[in-house]
C-alpha cells in the first residue's frame, strides 16, 4: 500500500462530532443531490472546423505505465486526462436508509475505525452527533446509500459497450492490495457496490459512515470483456493494462515509442463522436524534448529554460493544494508551540515579528553567526521536499527562515522516500525534521483528515497521513462534523472551527498556494486549466490549432 494514496484525490473518511451522547433518531429516507454536472450533450451535426490535424504536448518525464491503478508517477495523469472523460448522465442522488446492525456485524464508529458493532461502542449520528450503543443484540443505524446513472450508448474505443459491471470491476480490482486507490479509505468503509442495470450502479456504506464526499465514491472502469479469463492481478502486470489501454474518452492510444512518444488518435466510438469532437485527429506526448519548437503545449511543473518562451502565451490558475510546512512533533524541540507558531509565522515572510518572538523564548544568536541558538542547540533542521519543489518555494522558504535567524536545509526527496508508508518512508515514516507538502483540497472543503489522531502513521495505521503527529480531540470532533456537513453551512461552519484549531496549535502551517502555469505556443486555443482536476489539461477535445 502506497502513503501518497490516502489523499490524491480525497480521503473521504468518516467522522463523529462534539456533542453529548444522544440516540440516533429513525430517519425517514432523505434524498440530496452534490452540485451539478455539466449538462448532457445531445448529438447534433458537425460544423467543420479549421484546426491543423495534431498538438503536441511536451513532458518532461515519461510514465512507465497507464494503468489506471498502478502507484503514481509524472506525466501519467495528463494523458489520462484524454482517455477518459466524464461518465454520468447525472448527479448522483442520495438516501439515507435505517438498517438492522446486529453484534458483530461490520459498522463505522466515531473514529471513523472499521469495527465490529458491540455494546459501548461510540457513532456518528445523522446530525453529527455521537451516539453510543446500548446494551443490546441489534440496533437501528443509518446507511448511506448513493444511485450513480451512467450516460447511455457509451462505449470503449474497440467499440464494446461501457456497463455499469465494468465500474464494479474497477472498483473491486482498486480493493487489492497491491492496486493504487485514491480513494482506498472509503473503498474499505463501502459495504456494496453493485449494478443495478446496463447504466446504473447502487453504492452502499458501512452503516454509520456519514460522508460529504459520497459523490466521488464511484471509482475508474475496467474493461471486463478485455479480461476475458484473466484475474485483476494477471491483467494488471498485462501488456493490454499498461501499454495499451482501452479508452472511453475523446481520444484513444494510437502508438508508443519508448523514450520519445506516446501518440493518440481520435476516438470513433467517443460518445461525443457526432458533435463533431474531438477537433483534433491526433495527440502526440513528447518525453524529455530538447527542440522547444516540437511542443505546443508544456503543461504545469515540466523543465523548461528561462528565456525559451518568451513569445509564448502564459496561462495560470491557482493550485487546488496549499503547501503546509509539517513539523516533526515526535522531536523534543517541537514541543514548544510558541516555537512552532513563530517558525510559521517567518515561514510567511515576517522576519521581524518571529524574530522577537524568538528572542522572548531564549533563542538568540550569541557569536553573531546567524544562527540561534539555545542550551548550545542551534536553531536548524532539514526540510524534506519534493525534487519539483525543492529548486524553486522550497529554496525560497529556506531563506525566509535565514532571515529570522534559522537554517534549513532543503532535502529533495526521491519518489520511493517521498511515497513510501511507515515505518520505511521518510515523510510517512516521520523520519523527518520539516517536511513541505501541498496537500490537495477534497471536494473543494480543507483537508483536515491530515491532522485527525487516528491517521498518525504506525503500526495500526501504517498507511496514516497525520506526519505530523498531531493529536487534540477538539480538532478531531471539528473535522469529524466537517466530514459529515451535507449543507454548505454547516460545513463552512466547522472547517473555520478546524482551521482556527490549528492555527492555534500549529503542527503545521500553510505557507503559500502554488500557480499551475502553462505554456501555450500562439495560434492553439480551448486550453483550460482545471486545478481541481488529476490534470489540468482538461477538454482537450474542444483545443483548435490555427492553421
Amino acid at each position: 500500500m502506497y502513503a501518497a494514496q490516502k489523499l490524491i484525490i480525497g480521503l473521504g473518511l468518516l467522522t463523529a462530532c462534539a456533542s453529548p451522547p444522544t440516540s440516533i433518531p429513525n430517519p425517514s429516507p432523505t434524498l440530496t443531490q452534490p452540485p451539478s454536472l455539466p449538462s448532457t450533450h445531445s448529438p447534433v451535426a458537425p460544423t467543420p472546423i479549421l484546426t491543423q490535424p495534431e498538438l503536441a504536448v511536451c513532458l518532461s518525464a515519461e510514465p512507465q505505465a497507464l494503468y489506471r491503478f498502478a502507484a503514481p508517477e509524472p506525466g501519467r495523469s495528463h494523458i489520462l486526462a484524454a482517455l477518459e472523460d466524464e461518465a454520468l448522465a447525472q448527479p448522483p442522488s442520495l438516501r439515507v436508509e435505517t438498517v438492522t446492525v446486529r453484534v458483530g456485524e461490520k459498522v463505522v464508529d466515531g473514529l471513523s475505525r472499521v469495527q465490529a458493532a458491540a455494546p459501548g461502542l461510540a457513532l456518528t449520528g445523522l446530525d453529527g452527533d455521537v451516539r453510543v450503543l446500548e446494551d443490546a443484540p441489534e440496533w437501528q443505524l443509518p446507511q448511506m446509500v448513493v444511485r450513480f446513472t451512467l450516460r447511455p450508448g457509451l462505449q470503449w474505443s474497440d467499440g464494446a459497450p461501457l456497463r455499469a459491471a465494468d465500474f464494479v470491476l474497477g472498483f473491486e480490482t482498486a480493493r487489492a492490495v497491491d492496486s493504487f486507490d485514491a480513494r482506498r479509505i472509503a473503498n474499505e468503509r463501502t459495504a456494496t457496490l453493485r449494478a443495478v442495470s446496463e447504466t446504473e450502479l447502487e453504492w452502499v456504506g458501512l452503516p454509520g459512515y456519514m460522508t460529504s464526499d459520497y459523490a466521488a465514491n464511484l471509482w475508474p472502469p475496467l474493461p471486463a470483456h478485455q479480461l476475458a479469463n484473466q484475474t485483476a492481478v494477471d491483467f494488471a502486470a498485462s501488456e493490454a493494462a499498461n501499454r495499451a489501454p482501452l479508452s472511453y474518452g475523446p481520444f484513444r492510444l494510437a502508438e508508443w515509442r519508448a523514450g520519445e512518444f506516446i501518440r493518440l488518435e481520435r476516438n470513433p466510438f467517443y460518445w461525443r463522436a457526432a458533435e463533431g469532437l474531438p477537433y483534433l485527429e491526433s495527440l502526440i506526448y513528447r518525453f524529455n524534448t530538447e527542440n522547444i519548437e516540437s511542443c505546443d503545449v508544456i503543461p504545469s511543473g515540466q523543465a523548461v529554460r528561462a528565456g525559451e518562451l518568451n513569445n509564448w502565451n502564459r496561462q495560470e490558475a491557482a493550485d487546488a493544494r496549499a503547501d503546509y510546512v509539517h513539523f516533526n512533533l515526535a522531536l523534543e524541540v517541537f514541543a514548544d508551540v510558541r516555537l512552532r507558531q513563530a517558525l510559521g509565522v517567518c515561514a510567511r515572510g515576517d522576519s521581524a515579528t518571529a524574530s522577537r518572538v524568538l528572542e522572548e523564548l531564549g533563542w538568540v544568536d550569541a557569536n553573531s553567526d546567524g544562527v540561534r541558538e539555545q542550551n548550545n542547540r542551534l536553531l536548524a533542521f532539514s526540510l524534506a521536499a519534493r525534487p519539483e519543489s525543492s529548486e524553486t518555494f522550497a529554496q525560497n522558504l529556506a531563506q525566509n527562515f535565514s532571515a529570522c535567524g534559522v537554517t534549513v536545509t532543503v532535502r529533495a526527496l526521491t519518489d520511493g522516500e517521498w511515497l513510501a508508508d511507515w515505518p520505511d518512508g521518510v515523510v510517512f515514516g516521520r523520519r523527518f525534521e520539516l517536511a513541505l507538502i501541498a496537500w490537495p483540497s477534497i471536494n473543494q472543503r480543507f483537508p483536515c483528515e491530515v491532522w485527525q489522531t487516528e491517521q498518525i502513521p504506525g503500526e495500526v495505521n501504517p498507511a496514516g497521513v497525520n506526519v505530523s503527529g498531531y493529536s487534540n480531540i477538539e480538532f478531531d470532533m471539528a473535522c469529524r462534523r466537517l466530514q459529515t456537513a451535507l449543507d454548505g453551512e454547516t460545513l463552512a461552519a466547522w472547517e473555520t472551527r478546524a482551521r482556527e484549531i490549528l492555527e492555534r496549535d500549529a503542527p503545521a502551517v500553510e505557507v503559500g498556494r502554488s500557480m499551475l502555469t502553462a505554456y501555450v505556443r500562439p495560434g492553439v486555443s480551448g486550453i483550460q486549466l482545471d486545478a481541481l482536476a488529476a490534470s489540468e489539461l482538461e477538454r482537450l477535445e474542444e483545443v483548435l490549432v490555427a492553421p
